[in-house]
């Protein structure tokens, strides 16, 4: 293995994060980004997220097809946030606790049941939940390009060393996507070519 060529600087996710919106088409003026605090980043996260399906649900021309969301996300949402509680229209809590109440099966192959990592057990670090979350928001992420955005890449998300940082970059991230839905909505009624 020869090191020669690597780069053995400090990552440093926030300068390249400025960089993305800096050099992006796409203004970020709704963000709402207030701490570096990775419990409440998270809680920004799932409030964006939520943005984000209600707007894609609102464009969608055929109201009978949902958005779907994947349940390895949703078993992530925490039943108390770190605000004490969700925003008035928080759909994606009622989505997993309709899923809990109906006790659904979920997978591909082999199917169990559909559970939240704060029903696992009462000792579940938060953080840790944080944590998955600041990776698996990146497989929704990477599935949606807005045009005059650069996508950041997976080794990017892979080489932020904190929670923090990857939280950030997906909130970051949906607030370009909510930017240029609300443009798009704002334009009215479309169809599909």
């Amino acid at each position: 293995f020869d090191v020669e060529g690597l780069n053995d600087k400090e990552f440093d996710a926030i300068s390249i994060m400025q960089d993305h919106v800096e050099t992006s088409n796409v203004p970020i003026k709704d963000s709402t980004i207030q701490s570096s605090d990775p419990m409440q980043l998270e809680y920004e996260v799932w409030v964006a997220l939520d943005t984000m399906i209600r707007l894609l649900t609102k464009l969608n021309p055929d109201q009978q097809i949902q958005v779907p969301i994947p349940t390895q996300m949703l078993g992530l949402i925490p039943k108390v946030p770190v605000t004490g509680s969700w925003p008035e229209g928080f759909a994606l809590d009622e989505y997993a606790s309709k899923l809990e109440r109906e006790k659904a099966l979920v997978g591909t192959s082999t199917k169990s049941p559909f559970v939240r990592v704060d029903d696992v057990t009462s000792t579940y670090p938060a953080l840790r939940r944080a944590h998955r979350l600041s990776y698996v928001v990146w497989m929704l992420l990477e599935s949606i390009i807005v045009e005059g955005t650069d996508p950041i890449s997976k080794q990017t998300v892979l080489e932020m060393e904190s929670i923090s940082a990857r939280l950030l970059a997906a909130k970051m991230q949906l607030d370009g996507i909510n930017y240029a839905l609300r443009l798009v909505s704002e334009q009215g009624p479309f169809e599909m070519l």
